[in-house]
Order: C-alpha cells, then structure tokens, then sequence
C-alpha cells in the first residue's frame, strides 16, 4: 500500500488512501467478477514494484542496476501515474521514440523496454492476475559490434600527446577493450589488485551483467 501522511484538506492524499483501499478489497475477494475489476485498478507501477520484489526474493545479479531501470520506467511521463490496462503498443513506442531522442541507443532502448515487458508477464502469472493482456514492446536486435581499432603506432603517438593525468585511463582502455563506462567506474580498493596484477570487474559492473578478470601487462603495469 501506501504510507501517506494525514494533511487537513488534502483531496488527493484522500483519493490514493481510497484507490488503495479499493484494491486491496478487490484483490483478495473470491468473486470472479470482482477480480476481474481488479485489473482496472492495477498500476504500472504496481507492475513494477511486484516484478522487483520478485527479483530480490531470488537474488538476481545486478539488482541496483535493474533497480535504477525500473524507476526510469516507472517515472517515465509515459508510464508514470498510468494503470496497467491503459498501457498500449503505441504508448510503447512512443516510450522508445522519447529515449532515442533523449540520446540513447538502440541497445538501451531494449534493454529498459526487455525489463518493463518482464514485469508484464509476471503480472499475468499472479493470482488472480494483475494484467490480462501484454502489449507488444519493441524490442529489436541490434547489430553492435566494435569497429574502428587504432594500430599500435597510432596509439604511440596518441599517447605521447596526451596529458600525464589521461595516460592510465588510454592505457586501459586500448590493452584491455572495456567499455569507457567500465572504466569510468572503476575502483581501487574493489577492482585494483596490485598484489596479482589484475584488474577485477565484479559481476553488474559490465554490460552483461558477468564479471571479468583482466591482468596487467606491458604499459599497463608501468602506467
């Protein structure tokens, strides 16, 4: 439910402490054709909330990254304040459409869309369900392979142009291929291990979610 602090006059803390109540009789009433209400009054935020409850009962990887998508969503113009029911196909792209202009890639766009189609489903499998029907997400298959590698000479002389403070961070990044973010996010009490001469990325901390070990060698252990 939800906490609401009592305020004199307060029409709209009034109508949620009602939507709630109203909720919690229809959800846990026998009647098939009040449970069948039911699925009018459940929110995508509810969705949302149920679908990360799940993940944290079952310990899923990366639950603070997950955690972070589902409040986008949910605070999404799109989503936000909206039943479940009333989410279309179109509502959909238009979610998508609005991240892509906000600048974010195609793989971003699956990923947030992949995890609020999750949270669909699982509202299908509850009892009684809190969604009858799953609108279509576009997600599509993105092609994102690196291209573009610079040769060792380039890299020489882009090093030598580089200030001091960019050299371990240039170094890192040729030798090893990660990601900018990846190394942006680094650590040196968690991801540093000067003692084995490696470099340890936890599982959550790369794009798929699986960790990674990567030593030093050549100018990354001078660097």
């Amino acid at each position: 439910g939800v906490t609401l602090s009592r305020t004199a006059n307060s029409r709209l803390s009034w109508t949620v402490v009602k939507i709630e109540r109203a909720k919690r009789e229809v959800k846990y009433s026998k009647d098939p054709e009040v449970q069948e209400e039911f699925v009018k009054v459940v929110t995508v935020s509810d969705l949302i909330g149920g679908y990360y409850q799940f993940l944290e009962a079952n310990h899923a990887k990366s639950l603070k990254i997950i955690k972070q998508v589902l409040i986008k969503l949910r605070e999404h113009p799109v989503y936000r304040n909206r039943t479940a029911a009333s989410i279309t196909s179109d509502d959909n792209w238009a979610y998508r459409k609005a991240r892509l202009k906000a600048g974010k890639s195609d793989a971003t766009c699956n990923n947030e869309l992949s995890y609020l189609r999750s949270a669909f489903i699982y509202g299908t499998k509850q009892t009684p369900p809190k969604v009858l029907v799953v609108p279509y997400f576009p997600v599509f298959k993105v092609d994102n392979a690196r291209q573009n590698f610079i040769e060792y000479e380039d890299y020489e002389n882009i090093r030598r142009k580089l200030p001091t403070s960019l050299d371990p961070f240039f170094v890192l990044a040729y030798h090893s291929g990660c990601r900018s973010g990846e190394l942006q996010n680094l650590q040196w009490k968690t991801n540093i291990d000067f003692a084995r001469k490696r470099i340890v990325l936890q599982p959550g901390e790369t794009k798929n979610y699986e960790g990674r070990i990567l030593p030093f060698y050549g100018d990354m252990a001078e660097s």
